[in-house]
């Protein structure tokens, strides 16, 4: 079935406002494979989103607990470890592109927009930052010495005043805003001059999407609501007053299970991302049967993930976008 379909007129598109839209394609949703989405393309900035949109609280139920990890935990063990040391990798790149090369002068102030666990966040406490993060209404709780401020609410709620921020940090959460032109035009409005926006989000335009269509791991239906082409990011980006300083298309990790994640889907459609839910089990990791088949035919398919990891990279194709622009 087509979830929620309905004969309405498309709202105008939440990046440029116009009215036109073309059909992309029907993929199923991430969790189960049971319901269907309709993806249509705007025909004047080409982004990409579920048609028609969904309410709020038809979203809020692809939002289980679970979805956040138990905890302050979400991957079994091993993977939980590299994420956390992702992140820190992450913080230390940031700081340097900030600055440049030269050290800050006094305290830097971060902004993690859909902050999840706050990995990120306490990487960045840890360098002496003062960390705000931003989640949904129905995060869990964290605990009280996290390292960071976690608020519950829209961002445009949180009243900052001009200019508050050094950093802000979109990663892999612009897909899942009902209305990411607005976000973007007030993250213009929180960072000082010259701070920095770290952007990540799925490239529709990737070989990986073009390959794989509506099996493609990074759709996730439908969490995310919007999807990005690069010249769509750039575009929206600059028309809001951003100057980009970074742009690639290689991700390591998100890149790399990406591919392996969706050749499994196509494989057993019956089964969609159970690899990933899988890895899903903070609470202790079982080698079992069942996980053991599948991390065996991820190990088959990984050498051929990382030649599509190198090709497509060269080429600007592959399978994440990721942007680092300053305000003008």
């Amino acid at each position: 079935m087509i979830f929620n379909q309905e004969a309405v007129d498309p709202a105008p598109c939440r990046l440029c406002g116009a009215t036109t839209f073309q059909f992309c394609l029907n993929a199923p949703d991430f969790d189960t494979g049971q319901a269907s989405f309709t993806l249509c393309e705007c025909r004047s900035c080409g982004l990409v989103r579920i048609e028609p949109l969904l309410t709020e609280a038809e979203l809020s139920r692809f939002y289980p607990s679970v979805y956040y990890g138990a905890g302050q935990e979400k991957f079994v063990g091993p993977i939980e470890r590299l994420t956390r040391w992702l992140a820190r990798q992450q913080a230390h790149r940031l700081l340097q592109s900030l600055n440049e090369g030269r050290q800050p002068v006094g305290p830097i102030r971060i902004l993690d927009i859909g902050c999840g666990r706050g990995s990120l966040l306490r990487a960045f406490a840890q360098m002496g930052g003062e960390c705000h993060g931003v989640e949904r209404a129905d995060f869990p709780d964290i605990e009280p010495d996290a390292g960071f401020v976690l608020h519950r609410q829209p961002l445009a709620d949180l009243a900052f005043p001009d200019g508050h921020f050094d950093i802000v940090v979109l990663w892999h959460v612009l897909e899942h805003l009902a209305d990411p032109g607005t976000v973007l035009t007030e993250i213009h409005r929180l960072l000082r001059p010259g701070g920095l926006l770290a952007c990540a989000v799925p490239n529709f335009s990737s070989w990986q999407r073009r390959w794989f269509g509506p099996d493609w791991f990074h759709l996730d239906l439908p969490r995310h609501v919007h999807h990005f082409e690069l010249p769509t990011l750039r575009h929206g980006l600059e028309e809001r007053g951003f100057q980009i300083v970074k742009v690639e298309t290689r991700a390591l990790d998100q890149n790399l299970f990406g591919f392996v994640q969706s050749a499994l889907n196509r494989l057993r459609r019956s089964r969609p991302n159970r690899l990933y839910a899988l890895l899903r089990r903070p609470e202790g990791f079982s080698l079992d049967s069942e996980l053991a088949g599948w991390l065996l035919a991820a190990g088959i398919l990984s050498p051929l993930a990382g030649i599509e990891y190198m090709l497509s990279g060269l080429t600007n194709q592959g399978a994440t976008v990721v942007m680092q622009a300053r305000r003008c």
